[in-house]
């Protein structure tokens, strides 16, 4: 069994992003979750925050673990090749995402060669997109069957934070 790496902003982790890591866990010694920001994207939590959301979602199983790109300082490659992962996972809902990934996949290859890039269909959940989730709640509707039932409460609080903060 291998250790992989899921990457993604995850703003917010959606159980779309919980079906692909789930069937991950099925097949893999254990899955690292790396949360990251996208410069073409405007965050709309906290990589901390986001972070909590993924950990309350798996708190207890000791084969995720969620770390923050930016908090690794020795640099990313030799952090993957020391936790041991031989393969770096992407999501992928639709057509326009696999175009996407495979762009980044040619430049993924130079920069951690020793690592396989592989996709993983959201399937049942591919509808669900963070930006979904991020309009629903900005239009102030309910986003609970959206978020995996172990993080809700985690989000939940998180939007009580900003609230009071605007």
């Amino acid at each position: 069994m291998k250790t992989c790496v899921f990457a993604g902003t995850f703003d917010p982790f959606t159980l779309g992003h919980k079906a692909i890591v789930d069937k991950l866990l099925n097949a893999r010694k254990r899955v690292i979750i790396t949360v990251g920001n996208n410069p073409e994207k405007t965050p709309f939590l906290t990589e901390s925050e986001r972070a909590d959301i993924i950990k309350a979602t798996y708190r207890g199983n000791k084969k995720v673990r969620v770390i923050i790109y930016s908090d690794v300082k020795d640099g990313y490659a030799d952090f993957l090749k020391k936790s041991g992962a031989t393969e770096y996972y992407r999501g992928i809902r639709d057509i326009a995402d696999l175009e996407y990934e495979k762009k980044a996949e040619e430049k993924n290859k130079e920069i951690y060669p020793d690592i396989e890039t592989k996709y993983i269909f959201a399937n049942k959940y591919s509808y669900i997109s963070s930006t979904f989730i991020k309009e629903r709640i900005e239009k102030g509707l309910d986003v609970k069957k959206f978020i995996p039932k172990k993080a809700y409460k985690v989000v939940r609080k998180i939007l009580k934070e900003k609230q009071k903060g605007n």
